[in-house]
This record gives C-alpha cells, sequence and structure tokens, in this order.
C-alpha cells in the first residue's frame, strides 16, 4: 500500500514539474516582447551586424534616432509618382483637371510645389539617388507616391456590365537636407461603375473606375501631407 502511495507522489510531483517547466508560446508579437522570457534579456543598444554598419555606424544611427529635424518654411517641394505606365491612369481621364495631389500647395509652410523632371529621375530608385536628384532640382522637400490597383469586371449576358476598382495611394516625405522621412500616409478607395453608351467597351469603364477611385485616394493623402506639414513646428 505504502508502495502505491509513493507511486502515486511521484506521478504527482513529476506532473507539477513538467507543468512548471512548460511555457505558453506567445499568441502575438506584442505577447512576445512582453512575455517574461524577453524582458529578462539584456538590452541591445547597437547593431552586431557588421553589414549594418558598412552603411551607417552604430553612432550614425543613434544621433539620428536621437536628433529632431526641423523642417524649413517657405519651401519647394518636388513631386515624383513612382509605378508602371500601365498600373497608373492620368487624373486627365476623367474631366482634365489638375491631379488631386496638387492640393498639398494649399500647405502655408510651401512655396512652390513642383513635378521632379523626369530627366532627373534616376535609374535606381533608391533613397541616396532620389535625394541628390531633388537636391539638383534644389527642392527642400520631395513626396514620393505610388497607387496601385486591383480592377475587375464582370461582363452579362442580360443587364449592364459592370467593374470595379480598389486603389491605395500611399507616399513618403524626404526631407532632402537629412535625408530621414518623417511623414508617411496612405489611403484607400473602392469604386463601382456600369457600363455607360458612352463607354466603347468595359475597358473603358473599368479604367475610368480606376481613375476615379485613384483620384479619391489621392486628394485624402493630399489631405493627409498638407495637416502632417501645418501641424509640424
Amino acid at each position: 500500500m505504502l508502495s502505491i502511495r509513493n507511486a502515486l507522489l511521484t506521478v504527482v510531483a513529476a506532473a507539477l514539474i513538467l507543468n512548471s517547466c512548460y511555457k505558453k508560446a506567445p499568441t502575438t508579437a506584442s505577447d512576445y516582447y512582453s512575455s517574461r522570457e524577453y524582458q529578462s534579456r539584456e538590452t541591445l543598444r547597437q547593431s552586431l551586424f557588421g553589414a549594418d554598419q558598412a552603411l551607417l555606424s552604430n553612432d550614425d544611427i543613434e544621433a539620428i534616432l536621437s536628433s529632431k529635424i526641423d523642417l524649413p518654411r517657405d519651401a519647394h517641394m518636388a513631386v515624383l509618382r513612382l509605378g508602371s505606365e500601365a498600373e497608373v491612369l492620368s487624373w486627365a481621364f476623367l474631366d482634365g483637371s489638375a491631379s488631386p495631389l496638387s492640393a498639398v500647395a494649399e500647405s502655408a509652410r510651401l512655396a512652390r510645389v513642383s513635378w521632379l523632371p523626369s530627366l532627373l529621375v534616376p535609374k535606381e530608385l533608391t533613397v541616396p539617388s532620389l535625394r541628390e536628384a531633388a537636391a539638383r532640382f534644389q527642392a527642400d522637400l520631395l513626396l514620393v507616391y505610388r497607387t496601385p490597383c486591383q480592377r475587375f469586371q464582370e461582363h452579362r449576358l442580360f443587364g449592364t456590365d459592370e467593374s470595379r476598382a480598389y486603389c491605395v495611394a500611399e507616399a513618403v516625405l524626404l526631407d532632402i537636407r537629412t535625408g530621414v522621412v518623417p511623414f508617411s500616409a496612405f489611403a484607400t478607395r473602392e469604386v463601382e461603375a456600369e457600363r455607360t453608351p458612352e463607354d466603347v467597351n468595359l475597358y473603358e469603364t473599368v479604367r475610368k473606375a480606376e481613375a476615379r477611385a485613384t483620384n479619391e485616394a489621392l486628394a485624402e493623402l493630399a489631405d493627409q501631407v498638407v495637416e502632417f506639414l501645418d501641424a509640424t513646428p
């Protein structure tokens, strides 16, 4: 009887030991970083990757992260659109008006807004090359954006053909003097359209829907940029 009791005690003790050793796996990134095991680690205060230091030294990164930038006033902003020609339809397709992104010129911080000339756009679209191109254009700021879209169309044997476009406008603002990106933004829009008698084919209907969705997303993006520029000291 005593041996059975000892065996049961041994099993219970083993179960308690296993249970204490068992750690529930974090379910999210925040769970992982807030876990006791992670927080008990020594704090890493600089990069130990050699390749990182070949680009920026640890001291440079520390200085960048611990410093502030002073955005210029009466600034000249250059604007550059990225993406293939097939990706974006000209805003003029709708009504011949200017790009909705031109509304960034309403910011009190800007004296002039210009499109970065295509002859200055570098083949390699890296931050250093874009910064150099904007500097040659004597632009204080560079707004780089793109507008990828997903297009859908439905041919109907009976009834009107339909199309739908889902577009995203995303942008980053580059301070040319420091090379720092102080602001990024994005906006999304979805537009549905039916083919009209004026449309040559459904393709034209799809492109009109894409243009409208792009325009609306760019208009929201412009508002975000102006709000940031005017609110920044």
